[in-house]
């Protein structure tokens, strides 16, 4: 009985022994299964990690390029917008001295045809043949002059137009990097475990506004302080204004809808900073405040040929002298109340100054003074 419990115990003892064991193995394959999972899985959240560090610098780098980006593209914009002016003007100046040039051929040739005609006569005309000969001559010295500032107007026009297209190209470049940049903001890098970084194109890497460098946030500074000093600062000093039918015709003292077509204007321009609004442009309007509207000129700025002044108003650069506008409109004039507008016009918007306005007509009686 001895012998059978011992041999039942042996065996029950190798059984259990067998059981456990296989439980060992089995929990250490578990184990090793978990830790190569978990090491797998360390490794895709380290990989993940270093994608969201590179992606955060990217976005940081691209924001910040961004940022100097659009202060390029505003820079460009207004100096294409400058360049327009000045080649608008260049054209004006050389149409007329093609004008004054042809003016001056047709004379040389009367002058000619009068010298032949004396001569011809065999008439003792010697004396007034030496006159008409050095009228010519004079007449001829001069529009070698004209031709020269003709040719040099032509030339700066010509780098003027080159600077535009170069400037055009370097906006369109811009652009581009601009448009590039954002769609890259844009692109997810990271895709498992996905991460999602809601990062609008104009911010930082953290949500936060982007913030260009120190240097070009002191030039925008500096451009809207002057902005600002020139539209609440600038003063009009009107000296004289005139309402007329006809060009040469009476002052009016009244209008009524018909008899009004001509605004003669002088005024100056001051500013404690005087410099800050030489050469700058600004617009002059005459406004029907019954109607709410703009009384546009019925013919094109002479200095903007090219420009859509009338139904804005006089447009005209301030050279720091006074200023004399002859303002024509043949429009019917159906309201009584008018005054006159003062604009600072930049970068295609119009800022109306603080100190620019006057009433030239209340319930039809002229105010000119």
């Amino acid at each position: 009985m001895n012998s059978m419990k011992k041999k039942l115990l042996i065996a029950f003892g190798a059984t259990a022994t067998l059981a456990f064991a296989s439980v060992i193995v089995y929990q250490t394959d578990v184990i090793a299964t978990l830790t190569k999972n978990l090491k797998s899985e360390t490794r895709r959240a380290d990989i993940a990690e270093q994608e969201l560090l590179v992606k955060n610098t990217l976005v940081e780098e691209l924001s910040t390029e961004n940022a100097l980006l659009r202060d390029s593209i505003e820079g460009l914009y207004l100096e294409i917008a400058k360049l327009n002016e000045t080649i608008a003007e260049q054209k004006q100046a050389i149409k007329k001295l093609n004008s004054v040039l042809k003016s001056q051929e047709d004379k040389v040739a009367e002058l000619t045809r009068e010298i032949a005609a004396l001569e011809k006569s065999g008439a003792n005309n010697r004396q007034k043949i030496s006159q008409l000969e050095k009228q010519r001559h004079d007449l001829l010295i001069k529009m070698e002059e004209y031709d020269r500032y003709r040719q040099t107007v032509m030339e700066q026009q010509a780098i003027a137009e080159h600077k535009k297209e170069e400037e055009a190209r370097k906006l369109d470049s811009a652009t581009e990097n601009l448009k590039e940049n954002i769609s890259i903001e844009s692109k997810p890098v990271v895709e498992a475990p996905p991460v999602h970084l809601n990062v609008s194109p104009t911010d930082g890497p953290s949500g936060e506004p982007a913030v260009p460098s120190p240097a070009l946030e002191n030039i925008k500074n500096k451009q809207q302080e002057n902005l600002v000093a020139i539209k609440t600062q600038t003063s009009v000093r009107f000296s004289d204004i005139t309402l007329r039918k006809k060009e040469t015709g009476n002052d009016l003292k009244k209008i009524d809808s018909k008899d009004w077509r001509y605004t003669f204007v002088e005024f100056d321009l001051d500013n404690p900073k005087k410099d800050l609004i030489l050469n700058e442009i600004f617009v002059l309007q005459i406004f029907d405040i019954d109607r709410n509207q703009v009384v546009p000129m019925n013919e094109a700025n002479p200095e903007f040929p090219d420009g859509e002044t009338g139904r804005t108003g006089y447009r005209f650069r301030y050279k720091g002298a006074p200023v004399s506008i002859r303002y024509f409109n043949n429009q019917r004039k159906e309201g009584a109340n008018y005054e006159l507008r003062l604009y600072y016009l930049k970068g295609g918007l119009f800022f109306p100054l603080d100190n620019g306005s006057k009433r030239i007509v209340q319930n039809g009686e002229v105010l000119t003074r």
